[in-house]
């Protein structure tokens, strides 16, 4: 049954891990505790209250006062929010109890084409229907892709503008992710549906293939580890990681070794599902588990894993980038609509919402695969709202550029950083796509405070919007600016929280944030998308979407309507304490006068 499992690309997990501590390298860390709801403090001191009046007949006054104290307090902190010492910035933290993992093409939306010149140019391919899929680029920057039907690798001469396709001998269905070049020139790719390594020789066009020695075994994601010739490898569907030796135009396996993790509750096909993979500097290797919602390391020197960071329940990461400079390791959270960051000396997760999305009942972006470029920006594709997007995280700013054919599914990038260019594939679109590195839209998107907190009330941000194509002006027919942001896996926010926009004059908008009725105390981030024109909504996107990213810091969840229902129980239930006690004080007086004034009897 596993081996029909791996021909089916898109799976379904369900994903009922509760929250934990988490440890790593440097420290522990949690997910913001939840409070106790107020049905719960009703629940536990209602409990309490009936025993201390059972308690308070038998005790001193002193130890009855002590009582009353100790019972307002336990009230008290019952409801009040827990803060732990380092909180996560985090999706949320309602557990998800199905979800999907979409490791193929899904079908993305069919949107309206961009009504001014898109940013990304499109190139159409000789092939009808050829699934273009993987890609890399040689050294002299031709872009190398595969076609999936048929079998096929396609070099592009950006020079020239010509396609040369060499046909892959082998049968069968193919699924071909990753493609890379080594240091002497030779390309290696692996089928995501066969259990082999290959490789192409530009200069003598000849193909080879290395099998993994396990029919079940298929080389999904590929990463090149310089310093050792090594070529290292996931295999999501028996949870394994493991690398071939290169020599010349030849491989051997060497390592095939099983991750780590918290594994899923399912007991049937893969637990932890090893997608993504990188290499630093040092020979480390990251792997994302998809189906745990885990990013593990592997020290080869160590031969074990060293690290393994927990992300936020319900998430799935795929794509995975290293920042060393910042000690960060990026994440696409697929099956969301959001991406993020774990810093390595802390743990802290930080996750960002793409733009609103919805179309035809979907509203997942779903970001598949993430690289940084060489001036630090971090680039990922959202391949169901057909998009490239470019994230500088020195600024905050989230850029988005809609890919002009409608439904083209964007699944792997491949960046030139000597032209500035970004290559990319279009899966159902059958074309190459060529953006500028530099390309933005003619506005400029600042907000006047990048950190809000919000504590039980409300909280404001202003946002300045000036557009060159408008005279510098907000076009006062546009509808306010689109919010989304890290507390929901879509990005929505209705049921985290109410949101207003004003527009203040021809430049500014004032946004302010409320507590929602479904709001946990924590760490978010918020992303705020002023439209580009009349149009320009979560169904239609622009051609270019600008927005500007801020953290939100929220102290306290309950609304003002909660909090007073809360003070009112507290004080109900004091009150009946202080009843209880005064009754019985009272009776305990009356039996002793009565014993009083009953006559004794002389003997």
């Amino acid at each position: 049954m596993l081996a029909n499992l791996r021909n089916h690309l898109i799976l379904t997990v369900k994903e009922s891990r509760p929250i934990q501590w988490r440890q790593n390298r440097a420290s522990l860390k949690s997910v913001a505790p939840r409070p106790f709801s107020l049905r719960e403090c009703i629940t536990i001191n209602s409990f309490s209250s009936s025993l201390f009046c059972r308690m308070l007949a038998k005790c001193n006054n002193k130890i009855k006062f002590s009582i009353l104290v100790s019972a307002m307090v336990m009230i008290l902190l019952c409801l009040s929010p827990a803060k732990p010492t380092t909180l996560a910035w985090h999706a949320t933290n309602a557990p998800q109890l199905r979800s999907t993992i979409i490791l193929g093409p899904s079908i993305p939306a069919s949107l309206t084409p961009p009504t001014s010149d898109p940013s990304v140019k499109e190139l159409p391919l000789a092939q009808n229907n050829s699934e273009p899929l993987g890609m890399a680029l040689d050294g002299l920057g031709n872009v190398w892709f595969a076609e999936n039907n048929p079998s096929a690798i396609v070099e592009y001469n950006p020079l020239t503008q010509n396609f040369t396709t060499f046909l892959i001998p082998s049968s069968g269905s193919s699924m071909i992710w990753f493609m890379l070049f080594d240091d002497r020139g030779i390309l290696w790719f692996a089928n995501a549906l066969q259990p082999y390594l290959w490789s192409f020789s530009p200069l003598t066009h000849e193909f080879s293939n290395f099998s993994t020695g396990n029919p079940l075994v298929d080389p999904y994601a590929l990463a090149y580890d310089a310093a050792t010739k090594q070529i290292w490898f996931t295999s999501i569907y028996t949870d394994q990681i493991g690398s071939f030796q290169i020599a010349g135009n030849s491989a051997t396996l060497v390592h095939l070794i099983n991750v780590t993790g918290t594994a899923r509750a399912e007991t049937f096909g893969p637990k932890f599902g090893p997608s993504g993979i990188t290499i630093d500097s040092q020979g480390n290797v990251y792997v994302s588990e998809t189906f745990s919602g885990e990013i593990a390391e592997y020290s080869q020197s160590d031969q074990r894993f060293v690290n393994l960071w927990y992300l936020p329940l319900g998430s799935e990461p795929v794509g995975i980038a290293l920042d060393s400079s910042n000690n960060r390791i990026w994440f696409t959270n697929h099956a969301t609509s959001l991406f993020g960051y774990v810093d390595q000396n802390t743990g802290r997760v930080t996750e960002y919402a793409t733009s609103l999305f919805s179309y035809l009942g979907n509203n997942i972006t779903l970001p598949y695969w993430i690289q940084l470029s060489s001036n630090g920006s971090v680039w990922f594709d959202e391949h169901v709202a057909n998009k490239m997007a470019r994230f500088d995280p020195a600024t905050g700013q989230l850029t988005e550029f809609l890919i002009p054919t409608s439904q083209s599914a964007p699944l792997r990038f491949a960046i030139d950083d000597n032209q500035n260019v970004i290559w990319l594939t279009e899966f159902f679109g059958n074309k190459l796509g060529e953006l500028d590195q530099n390309s933005s839209c003619a506005c400029s998107v600042q907000l006047s405070e990048n950190n809000l907190t919000l504590t039980g009330g409300t909280t404001s941000v202003l946002l300045k919007y000036t557009n060159s194509t408008n005279s510098g002006l907000i076009n006062p027919n546009v509808n306010g600016p689109l919010v989304s942001g890290s507390l929901s896996t879509n990005g929505f926010l209705s049921a985290n929280l109410s949101i207003s926009s004003e527009r203040l004059n021809s430049s500014y908008y004032k946004i302010t944030f409320g507590s929602g009725s479904s709001l946990d105390p924590g760490n978010y981030s918020i992303t705020i998308c002023p439209p580009e024109s009349v149009l320009d909504n979560a169904t239609n996107s622009s051609p270019v979407r600008q927005c500007a990213l801020a953290h939100l810091y929220v102290t306290q969840s309950k609304t003002s309507s909660e909090s007073l229902t809360a003070i009112f129980v507290i004080v109900v239930i004091a009150v009946a304490l202080v009843a209880s006690l005064f009754i019985v004080r009272k009776r305990r007086r009356a039996s002793q006068d009565l014993k009083l004034r009953k006559p004794q009897r002389v003997s």
